[in-house]
């Protein structure tokens, strides 16, 4: 019941307009419609049930329980069936305890516990987190030529994306290592990929007020970033694509796979709609294919309505056919 209340209130524009649509047909025309506000009825943080959270943290805080792959199956249901109901902190926390195996959940587990001894040391706290120090994880350390940026990228995730050690990054020449460079190897690599020469993505064109230039390539020249018309970055339809459009994909996704693995971020704004694609969620033409390509949508929507009429006239009887269309009759 839940589940279809939240649906409910994501959806309302859609099926408020299903329902005036007849009337409209006959009263009004179309583009004469108010139009109707996307926002939801109620604010989603509404639905957020703080006890089933809070019970599912403790859950994910036993170490035995963990390690065991013990967890009581509702916790996995709850976040698939009904995850509107659980904080974000509480679904990444399930995420990272139950997706990348023992090692990474017990580094998580021990993350948590030593931040939340460094709240609060005086009851103890940082005496539990020392119990639960098992051993780091192997990292893995590489090389990447600011000059030759994409090319080592790729080369790099072709040879560690599948490996378990955590991936830390340094530059030729520069001194810099650690959690510094690491960082800005994934930031440089997000904005190769929207370069605006690969050609991946849906673009709304170079915009004199919002044009934003990537670092400087293996061609040492500043290229213009993907400007997407939606609400972020969707990939461009091609008949047919090529090995190396292919192969850039890949990298994307490999990409995108290490950096949740490791906990890193990524400047690479995805559309949600991808996601859904992604995930084989259903989807609502009129919602995501306005969030991907508004005007098409506007245009598509139009044509919807003008069949609608049509087919609303030519079902009422009151009205000659000739008449219409300015045939004899």
């Amino acid at each position: 019941l839940i589940a279809a209340l939240h649906e409910l209130n994501e959806l309302w524009p859609r099926y408020l307009r299903d329902l005036e649509r007849p009337r409209a047909a006959s009263d009004a025309e179309p583009s004469k419609a108010p139009p109707v506000q996307q926002r939801p009825l109620i604010n989603p943080s509404e639905f957020i049930n703080a006890k089933l959270a809070a019970k599912l943290i403790r859950q994910l805080q036993d170490a035995l329980t963990v390690s065991s792959g013990a967890l009581p199956a509702w916790c996995r249901q709850l976040s698939v069936e009904c995850g509107f109901v659980l904080p974000f902190e509480a679904r990444r926390l399930l995420f990272y305890g139950t997706s990348f195996g023992l090692a990474r959940a017990l580094q998580t587990l021990q993350q948590q516990i030593q931040h939340a001894g460094g709240a609060s040391n005086s009851s103890g706290g940082s005496a539990r987190a020392d119990e639960l120090r098992l051993g780091r994880i192997q990292r893995q350390k590489v090389r990447i030529s600011r000059q030759r940026l994409f090319d080592s990228a790729m080369k790099v995730m072709e040879l560690y994306g599948r490996s378990r050690a955590i991936l830390e990054t340094e530059f030729f020449g520069e001194v810099g290592t650690g959690l510094g460079p690491t960082l800005e190897f994934y930031t440089l690599a997000s904005r190769e990929l929207m370069r605006r020469d690969f050609d991946l993505w849906r673009d709304a064109g170079p915009s004199a007020s919002s044009t934003v230039s990537a670092p400087k390539t293996d061609d040492s020249q500043s290229q213009d970033l993907t400007r997407p018309p939606g609400d972020g970055l969707f990939p461009k339809l091609v008949r047919k694509p090529d090995h190396e459009r292919l192969e850039r994909f890949r990298f994307a996704g490999t990409l995108v796979a290490k950096a949740l693995l490791d906990g890193r971020l990524l400047d690479l704004p995805l559309s949600p709609t991808f996601f859904k694609l992604l995930l084989g969620a259903p989807l609502d033409w009129q919602r995501d294919l306005a969030a991907v390509e508004p005007a098409l949508a506007a245009t598509l929507g139009r044509m919807a309505d003008f069949c609608r009429r049509r087919r609303s006239l030519l079902s009422d009887k009151s009205l000659v056919t000739g008449a219409i269309f300015g045939s004899p009759a």
